[in-house]
């Protein structure tokens, strides 16, 4: 008796097993980026093509003011270092991190991992690029002293009418914030 229940249990979770690998994975893992500076974004009004699913920086100095001490960075590990200066704006898009995804999804799922060297609230941000009233999207994202994980949903929307489809952190207004981010997963639907 004792071992025909055995072998039950050992059946169950063995089946329990087999159907766990059998569920996939919703998030890919990103492609590896090449340790050091990140490039600053095209001009995406003249760009015929920009990198996906690479980091990138945006500093507006168009407007005199350097909102970034240094080119934000990527280490080997694929964790993006980004400081900001003293410099503040209103208009938190004049410093950005920014990664471009293909336009022919409708949903978009990003799982990071980010640690701030303060408490500060920064926007999420997916939409088109140029910008595009209909396909914007924007989430607050808490950041904190304590690394943590955190997944960030956009769509369902059609987004084929993007000439780019952009996701960046937005932070222009948090001074001297120093932060800390690596996609540790990305999905498209």
């Amino acid at each position: 008796m004792r071992r025909t229940g055995l072998v039950v249990f050992l059946a169950v979770v063995a089946m329990l097993l087999l159907l766990a690998a059998c569920v996939p994975n919703p998030f890919e893992n990103p492609p590896a980026q090449q340790a050091g500076e990140l490039q600053h974004v095209p001009d995406t009004q003249t760009a015929t093509q920009v990198t996906l699913r690479q980091w990138m920086y945006y500093n507006a100095t168009w407007d005199g003011n350097d909102y970034f001490v240094g080119t934000p960075t990527i280490n080997t590990e694929g964790v993006v270092n980004a400081k900001r200066s003293d410099v503040t704006s209103e208009e938190k898009w004049k410093a950005q991190l920014i990664r471009f995804y293909p336009k022919n999804y409708q949903k978009y799922s990003i799982k990071l991992w980010i640690k701030a060297n303060k408490s500060a609230t920064i926007k999420a941000y997916l939409g088109a690029d140029p910008y595009i009233e209909e396909l914007a999207e924007s989430k607050d994202l808490e950041v904190s002293t304590t690394g943590r994980e955190v997944t960030l949903e956009f769509g369902p929307k059609n987004y084929t009418g993007a000439k780019f489809l952009k996701f960046s952190l937005e932070f222009a207004d948090v001074s001297g914030l120093e932060l800390q981010v690596k996609v540790l997963g990305e999905s498209f639907k």
